[in-house]
């Protein structure tokens, strides 16, 4: 009697605490020794990896007992620290034409052991064999021997999002992000009656709000709609991330919200001190309740973005206190244009009688009462 090898033994484990978003590159390698599963032919192989519910799959490989399919799929969790709930499960499938394909058998990779991998030290990595199992029973292959199917797995840190656009150094001033919220892709179901989604978006930014057309009926929106992202001061921290709000819109009740998608405040203030023209194009997942949201084709539902740094073509108005320090700040004050107005006032008297203040007119007349007013003013 023996413990159950670890699977990806060589995958080390972090000395520290790790948290935040993480990333497994699973790579499925290959299979061997496939049973023969065609009346005229061989084997037509593909697989599945199913993981938080979201299905992955490979190329089919047509007429083969041994197939190499070297596809990577990449694994992210929101935060490491809460760790995995559910099993990767890995199917191996016979492509038929004509019928409904056949399941060669499967296997697992247990929850326990990915939240493990999740919060490896980056860059550690594993290579595994694993056997393929129907009805508990491993599978064998034409060859007598048992179906095999190779992976290989990295941790991963999650990029950053744009990660191709780097900050400059000393930019400062009026800068924009042209931002184009192009499509959403693999919604889920929202309506019943046969109807499917009807999806808009809103991104919220420094206290702004815009809003996209409404797509009626459908699983795939395109928008392709661009919202304009000013700040006045490039050099300054931002006060909020950016945010992507995606909903089903309903005529009769409540709009149904289905997922978010956050850029946060530091990475917006690296892409606005960037150099101008830099410019980018990435898909990101959809989250709800801290997981991603799974469309009606089983794939995650995601955003495609398009990111633009450009000039910001007006000069933003100063805030109306800056204005009144600037004035303050000339030699005397407040006190200089008082005075300014009393030599005014003098001038349009003729140089001489009362001062401002109402008193007595040394030219006598009419003149004083009507300065004394013009000193009350």
């Amino acid at each position: 009697v023996s413990e159950v090898p670890l699977i990806f033994p060589t995958v080390e484990m972090s000395e520290e605490e790790v948290s935040g978003p993480r990333r497994l590159d699973m790579t499925l390698a290959s299979v061997q020794s496939l049973p023969k599963k065609d009346m005229f032919g061989k084997c037509d192989p593909f697989a599945t990896l199913v993981f938080e519910g979201i299905e992955y799959q490979t190329e089919v490989k047509k007429s083969a007992y041994e197939a190499e399919w070297n596809e990577t799929f990449s694994l992210d969790i929101e935060d490491a620290s809460k760790g995995v709930r559910q099993d990767c499960t890995v199917t191996v499938w016979d492509w038929d034409a004509a019928s409904k394909n056949d399941q060669i058998g499967s296997f697992k990779i247990p929850a326990a052991r990915l939240t493990d991998m999740f919060r490896g030290k980056i860059g550690s990595a594993g290579v595994e064999a694993f056997t393929v199992m129907e009805a508990g029973k491993p599978v064998v292959g034409h060859d007598k021997n048992r179906c095999m199917v190779k992976m290989n797995v990295t941790v991963c840190e999650v990029p950053k999002p744009f990660a191709n656009i780097e900050a400059a150094e000393g930019t400062t001033g009026p800068r924009r992000i042209e931002m184009t919220l192009r499509s959403c892709m693999h919604l889920p179901k929202k309506d019943g009656l046969g109807s499917k989604c009807d999806p808009y978006a809103i991104v919220m930014f420094e206290g702004q709000e815009f809003k996209t057309d409404v797509k009626r009926s459908t699983y795939d929106a395109d928008w392709d709609e661009q919202f304009n992202l000013d700040v006045a001061h490039a050099e300054k921290p931002l006060m909020t991330d950016l945010m992507v709000h995606v909903y089903d819109w309903d005529m009769v009740t409540k709009n149904d919200p289905i997922g978010v998608l956050t850029i946060s405040a530091t990475r917006m203030e690296e892409l606005f001190r960037s150099e101008l023209h830099s410019e980018g194009q990435e898909t990101f997942p959809i989250i709800s309740n801290g997981d991603p949201v799974i469309g009606h084709s089983g794939q995650k539902c995601v955003v495609d973005l398009r990111v633009r740094v450009v000039e910001c073509p007006f000069a933003f108005d100063e805030p109306a206190e800056e204005k009144e320090e600037e004035k303050d700040k000339r030699p005397g004050g407040a006190d200089v244009a008082r005075e300014d107005i009393e030599k005014l006032y003098k001038m349009m008297d003729g140089g001489d009688g009362e001062s401002a203040d109402g008193s007595e007119d040394k030219g006598g007349g009419g003149k004083g009462e009507d300065k004394k007013k013009r000193g009350n003013i």
